[in-house]
């Protein structure tokens, strides 16, 4: 019922003639040069949005700096450093979910994940999920 139930929510509220399971059970989507995975937790009351935003990433002052004032800026979801990984995620309940609301979260963290991504990897190094989208930019 939960897979069932999120699913409808993507397809009204982003639009998506149909939604996409990966082997993992995920539901992956790409904004930018990001990529944001839906994940129904165990049980099926919880989902979780998330990405790993950038890798190789060193915890410095300046990044950490960075993190937080990104936080401060942020409404639904919340960035943090894990080991050499910047995260970022929400966790929603399924249940009472809508598609409006599932739609701001995913945007939110979508867009915070290309943007904080590009600028992360391009100052202070470090890799995100698709170089090519900037290289297209770029020509």
């Amino acid at each position: 019922m939960a897979h069932s139930h999120l699913q409808r929510m993507l397809r009204e509220g982003m639009e998506l003639a149909e939604v996409q399971q990966d082997s993992d059970g995920d539901y992956p989507l790409r904004h930018g040069t990001a990529v944001y995975y839906l994940s129904v937790g165990p049980g099926g009351h919880m989902v979780k949005i998330w990405s790993n935003v950038v890798l190789g990433l060193k915890g410095t002052a300046p990044v950490l700096r960075e993190i937080n004032a990104t936080n401060e800026r942020l409404m639904h979801c919340r960035m943090f450093l894990s080991g050499t990984t910047l995260q970022i995620e929400a966790f929603l309940p399924i249940q009472p979910l809508v598609p409006g609301y599932l739609t701001a979260v995913c945007h939110e963290l979508g867009e915070t994940a290309n943007s904080v991504g590009q600028l992360m990897a391009a100052v202070h190094g470090g890799s995100i999920a698709f170089d090519d989208e900037l290289e297209a930019a770029d020509d």
